[in-house]
């Protein structure tokens, strides 16, 4: 089988991504299961090239400029040109793939999905309408920017023959991307697991926090909880490590996380990383005591399932993905994400408690090796691409097709459903 992954995330040029961790991680895997794997990553301003890496063919293209459209509606517009040039290059570059699978994130697959040239797979990661009310993008034109790329990414879902993604996100999105049950799989995200790095005593207790500091992560709410865990564990710190993000017109969140900091008398105990490398996070998290992620929403969970896979507890917010990622009390604490004394107390207790939190983490690194181990996603993503193949000679797309009035209200009959007694 040769499959293409259309991901404009591909380590390492172009970052570390939850969709390009995902595309690195399974792409590997299943060229190492002797599939010919190929990557397309279309960015603006990327210089061209080609380069083979593991076994794995990855082409980097440039995009044609954004005009002035995009000042009024500039997320609908890069969604229309990216799903335009995309399709474009596939057939430029002479690709020939049995299957392609595409991210719904930026509607990389739209034109893909209209033209039905090849069986298509979207992976959905985290949609516009997911995304956009704690990003704040999408608002211009009085909102309708927003509503038309979100359009565009679920209708490249729904013109895909098999969509796939997280259980926790199937079961959330499915009613209302008006998808078929019988075209999805539910599939967790692979990750390279490490080998085993001991907790050690050495040096004060650490607590990490890996994530982009923006709202949907959720940093403010862990740092809310330092003053009481200090109270209690005085020698505790405290390391942020991710990116800014910069809303236009706002101050970098790094700026104000610093300044809240200073605020509540903990300056001294928390650091700030910025961005770091895959090498840099693995660091991180290797020297960690307990990982807290308080994130409003997440599909899955990358990083959650990185730090339990190196043997650390991991302190999560109560959301529907981290419930297939952390049993309380088994492989980490699960808190109320507006529950500052359950982040305390549980914070507390595994940074006074050194035993406890190693049998914490390495129940979660033997836990994330049984659903997450790279082979065993390449053999389920193998498994969904198939069914793609399937489906796509039937001529059979993962949107459930709508209500129609003819004459009376009736649904409409799927092509492979059997008609009613």
């Amino acid at each position: 089988m040769r499959i293409l992954f259309i991901s404009q995330e591909m380590p390492p040029e172009t970052g570390w991504g939850g969709i390009g961790t995902y595309v690195d991680v399974l792409s590997e895997a299943l060229a190492a299961r002797g599939v010919q794997v190929d990557v397309l990553s279309a960015v603006h301003e990327q210089p061209a090239s080609t380069v083979r890496i593991g076994g794995v063919t990855v082409y980097r293209c440039g995009l044609p400029p954004v005009h002035r459209p995009a000042v009024h509606a500039p997320e609908s517009w890069r969604r229309m040109l990216l799903g335009v040039s995309v399709a474009r290059l596939v057939k430029w570059l002479g690709l020939a793939p049995d299957v392609i699978e595409c991210p719904e994130w930026m509607a990389e697959g739209v034109a893909l999905g209209l033209r039905s040239r090849f069986p298509l797979v979207v992976r959905l990661h985290s949609t516009a309408r997911q995304i956009f009310p704690f990003s704040g993008q999408g608002t211009r034109v009085h909102g309708l920017d927003g509503k038309v790329a979100a359009g565009l990414e679920e209708t490249s879902a729904r013109r895909a023959n098999v969509v796939i993604s997280t259980r926790a996100n199937l079961d959330e999105v499915k009613d209302w991307m008006r998808l078929d049950e019988r075209a999805l799989h539910a599939i967790p995200y692979p990750v390279r697991l490490p080998d085993a790095s001991p907790m050690t005593s050495d040096g004060p207790p650490r607590v990490t926090f890996v994530g982009r500091l923006e709202t949907r992560k959720g940093p403010e709410i862990l740092l809310r909880a330092v003053p009481r865990v200090l109270a209690a564990v005085p020698d505790a710190q405290f390391t942020f490590v991710g990116r800014d993000i910069i809303d236009p017109g706002a101050r970098p969140s790094s700026e104000w996380l610093r300044r809240e900091a200073g605020r509540l008398g903990v300056a001294d105990a928390v650091e700030l990383t910025g961005g770091l490398d895959r090498d840099g996070v693995d660091e991180q998290l290797r020297r960690a005591t307990v990982c807290a992620f308080p994130s409003r929403w997440e599909s899955f969970g990358n990083v959650v399932a990185e730090a339990s896979a190196v043997g650390r507890p991991v302190v999560v917010s109560d959301i529907p993905a981290f419930h297939d990622l952390v049993a309380d009390g088994v492989t980490g604490r699960m808190v109320r994400l507006d529950d500052t004394d359950g982040w305390v107390a549980a914070l507390v207790e595994l940074l006074r408690d050194r035993d406890r939190a190693r049998a914490l983490g390495d129940a979660g690194s033997a836990h994330i090796a049984g659903i997450s181990d790279p082979t065993r996603v390449a053999d389920l993503t193998l498994t969904a691409h198939e069914h793609a193949i399937e489906r796509w000679k039937r001529s059979q797309q993962a949107g459930r097709p709508r209500i129609s009035w003819s004459g009376a209200r009736r649904r409409r009959r799927h092509p492979d459903e059997e008609p009613s007694a």
